[in-house]
């Protein structure tokens, strides 16, 4: 009878970053903790590209009497304004950055205690070690495991090669996954 696999998640390269960017970490739990500002705060975040435009969306939002917090503005300008390494991120990667963060947040909050959940990891199977990090995953005291990829670059679709790779690693990760019985 086979034992049971060794399995273990190893930090990305990039994993530290994100878990240091602040901004981002504090405007996810603000979404978290007022989910009736999520649909304006996915709004802020669409159409603005700089903290300069956070703070005119709201004070448009305001002049035509829409429902806003005072806080998100600046939270959105926070995140906006994440460096690592001391160099701006693109506004790309920091609205994935929060995506993967807000989708670990949801998880943990789904699974409780009883999950470990993490950012960007490589899965390491007995001595097998993923070829690609994973975005976000979470990983159940039942074996249970859940692994994402979190793209919000709709031209990804058109990078053919890059969309099977991601689509590869997950299944090279599915099937070398220990199945529960």
């Amino acid at each position: 009878m086979r034992a049971d696999p060794v399995i273990s998640f190893i930090p990305a390269r990039n994993a530290t970053r994100l878990d240091r960017a602040v901004g981002i970490h504090k405007l996810v739990d603000y979404i978290i903790n007022n989910s009736d500002m999520f649909s304006v705060a996915a709004e802020f975040l669409v159409e603005c590209y700089c903290p300069e435009d956070a703070w005119n969306k709201y004070q448009q939002m305001v002049a035509i009497g829409e429902p806003i917090d005072a806080k998100l503005p600046g939270l959105v300008c926070d995140a906006l304004s994440t460096k690592e390494d001391g160099q701006e991120v693109n506004i790309g990667e920091i609205r994935g950055k929060i995506l993967e963060v807000y989708l670990a947040r949801l998880l943990r909050r789904f699974y409780g205690d009883d999950a470990v959940v993490h950012c960007r990891r490589f899965v390491a199977i007995d001595e097998w070690i993923s070829p690609k990090e994973v975005d976000v995953l979470s990983w159940h005291v039942n074996r249970i495991g859940e692994f994402y990829e979190c793209k919000i670059d709709p031209t990804i679709r058109t990078t053919a090669h890059l969309l099977e790779e991601y689509i590869n690693n997950q299944n090279e990760i599915s099937r070398r996954f220990p199945v529960r019985r």
